[in-house]
């Protein structure tokens, strides 16, 4: 990442997905539990690390459809985005 626009981009989408791995995977644990309480472990461990690699492949491909290869915003959105001040 070049800029400070990718970086920021990079950290919003990604505390969504990361968000939302943890409720899946706490989704998924509880489910499995309720089933098979021996197998949770097991379970939840293989689904946190697939959804881990499928959001940086997420991440990664959200960064190349806003950005171009020198880390300048593609549309105003991403700017607006990138802009977010908390």
């Amino acid at each position: 990442m070049k800029t400070k626009e990718t970086w920021d981009f990079a950290h919003i989408i990604g505390a969504k997905m990361l968000f939302y791995l943890g409720v899946s995977t706490t989704a998924i644990g509880a489910v499995t539990y309720t089933i098979s309480p021996s197998w949770v472990v097991v379970i939840s461990a293989f689904s946190l690390v697939i959804g881990v690699i499928i959001g940086l492949w997420w991440c990664e491909n959200q960064l190349i459809v806003h950005f171009d290869k020198d880390g300048k915003p593609l549309t105003p959105r991403t700017v607006i985005l990138c802009n977010f001040q908390s």
